[in-house]
């Protein structure tokens, strides 16, 4: 089984409407577009993102990103928070290796909620910086 088909079954059985494009399986989570990335040269490693939950609307913004992205990824277990290379938009991702590809299951529920945590204090961190 292909690794996109493997995680949009998966997704669909816990109730998710997957969209495979490319590389990418996409779905919506508590109003967030996410994605796991598919590296079929590294079938045990597992990626899911939450891009562009952040837009950069100035260079001062930008700094602030970057710092606030840094110390969320250094609070945060396995979330990464980073600013696009283009500096108008953040992502945040989760990044692991896997026994086998199938033990993604076991881990996925805490991936989406890592990533939930980290976007969550990276918002609240701007949040403060905007007013």
């Amino acid at each position: 089984m292909a690794n996109t088909d493997l995680y949009a079954e998966y997704l669909r059985s816990e109730g998710y409407r997957p969209e495979v494009a490319d590389d990418l399986v996409w779905f919506k989570h508590e109003g967030g577009n996410f994605a796991i990335c598919i590296d079929d040269d590294d079938p045990e490693y597992f990626q899911l993102t939450y891009p562009n939950f952040w837009k950069i609307e100035s260079e001062a913004e930008r700094q602030a990103a970057i710092r606030s992205a840094d110390d969320v990824t250094r609070r945060c277990k396995v979330a990464k928070v980073y600013v696009r290379t283009d500096g108008e938009n953040v992502f945040a991702d989760v990044e692991e290796f896997l026994g086998r590809r199938e033990d993604f299951q076991a881990i996925f529920p805490r991936a989406v909620s890592a990533l939930h945590l980290a976007t969550r204090l990276f918002v609240e961190d701007m949040k403060k910086w905007r007013t």
